[in-house]
């Protein structure tokens, strides 16, 4: 079974708009809603092909029962923890062959609901071969978090693969997942400096080998 981690969810909304004017009443015929987040897509992916899987996270309010909602339709098991706070939305504005997009930030996280989900955590990986663990960190919880399920993974034998970025990727790497996957922008704040050509990414892979001492990278543009 494949564990997929989404931490921070949306309602994916999508406008389509024959033009976008900036300050004026703007009509859209076509909106599209979807259950969003990286972990979420993977899902989706895993579930086409016939994977057995089991989806986690955070999720809350009117929202949250949306996602329950549509991965119920779409028939992708789930055990998510429940929060106070009300899942966030993500709009994206089509127009012009542009896109142009707003992200919330989402709900915070409190200690009890981010113990909740460790303690959900722990339980299911016992059922899982993989885990994959995608996108941003909500407020509240601590850069370290998925260095702290990393651990958990790597005690139980787990295989962890991470796909995120900034703080939380460096932390994460600490604790020597199975596999990460940066783009080239993720790749380039981890080394702190521009990350543009193919020799420039195998540089980079080698030395953040050398300074995490982790065996598997993937980077992709």
């Amino acid at each position: 079974m494949i564990l997929t981690i989404t931490l921070n969810p949306a309602i994916d909304m999508s406008y389509h708009l024959s033009s976008f004017h900036i300050n004026e009443v703007n009509r859209c015929n076509r909106v599209i809603k979807t259950a969003g987040g990286k972990g979420l897509n993977v899902s989706r992916v895993i579930r086409c092909t016939n994977e057995s899987l089991c989806a986690t996270g955070f999720l809350g309010g009117t929202n949250g029962q949306f996602i329950r909602n549509e991965l119920d339709s779409i028939q992708i098991p789930h055990r998510f923890v429940d929060i106070k706070g009300n899942t966030r939305n993500c709009i994206a504005l089509l127009h012009d062959g542009q896109q142009t997009e707003i992200l919330e930030e989402g709900p915070a996280i409190s200690e009890e609901e981010a113990k909740k989900f460790i303690e959900n955590y722990q339980d299911l990986i016992n059922g899982a071969d993989v885990i994959t663990a995608s996108g941003s960190l909500p407020k509240g919880l601590k850069p370290s978090f998925y260095r702290t399920l990393i651990e958990i993974a790597n005690k139980k034998g787990k295989k962890f693969i991470l796909d995120t970025s900034g703080e939380a990727l460096r932390e994460g790497i600490k604790a020597k997942p199975y596999l990460v996957k940066p783009n080239l922008d993720e790749l380039s704040q981890l080394c702190n400096r521009k990350v543009t050509t193919d020799e420039e990414v195998i540089e980079a892979i080698q030395n953040s080998l050398l300074e995490y001492e982790i065996g598997n990278y993937s980077a992709t543009s």
